[in-house]
């Protein structure tokens, strides 16, 4: 069953609305990067079969510190070069042997289990060296400080009296000037 045949939720409405209004769907590659959550894996699936996903590895590297903090604490020594020593299989996208290091603690620590099934589900989304080689990238802070400042810009100008149901209506940030 494809986008078209069923009925979307709202939000994946306004997502491929917007998908269809910058020509996403026309593209020779599609990317999308996320935060790794299941949630916008499968609505990304449904909506953009075709695009590679990535993990921001931002995330990535957060869920490497959560587990460095429940194993060693916050703020010590420990902590930090354990983090290290482990962004150093993030950063190429050596997922499977983060995991195994990982593995050693999932067995007795609730967050090192939670952690080593995000970085399980999300390996093929983390592969942070080849998406860098096909000169993809894996960081999705520009893009939310550019949404943010294009809603923010939109939305509190002088003079702008929005509604919050009158900026849901117009989901894409592709027209920034008043109504």
């Amino acid at each position: 069953m494809g986008v078209w045949d069923k009925q979307l939720s709202a939000f994946a409405q306004c997502v491929e609305r917007d998908a269809n209004r910058c020509g996403f769907y026309d593209a020779e590659r599609q990317v999308v990067i996320d935060d790794g959550a299941r949630w916008i894996w499968h609505l990304m699936d449904e909506i953009f079969p075709r695009a590679a996903q990535t993990v921001d590895l931002c995330h990535a590297k957060e869920k490497v510190w959560d587990v460095a903090k429940s194993v060693y604490g916050s703020g010590t020594d420990w902590t930090g070069q354990w983090v290290q020593e482990q962004l150093s299989l993030v950063k190429p996208g050596d997922i499977e042997a983060l995991l195994e290091v990982i593995s050693d603690h999932s067995a007795t620590i609730d967050i090192a289990k939670h952690v080593f099934g995000y970085f399980a589900r999300n390996r093929d989304g983390m592969r942070y060296q080849a998406f860098r080689d096909d000169q993809l990238c894996v960081l999705s802070g520009i893009v939310e400080a550019d949404c943010k400042n294009a809603i923010g810009t939109r939305l509190k100008r002088g003079g702008m009296h929005r509604s919050v149901d009158g900026a849901n209506k117009k989901c894409s940030v592709a027209k920034l000037s008043p109504e």
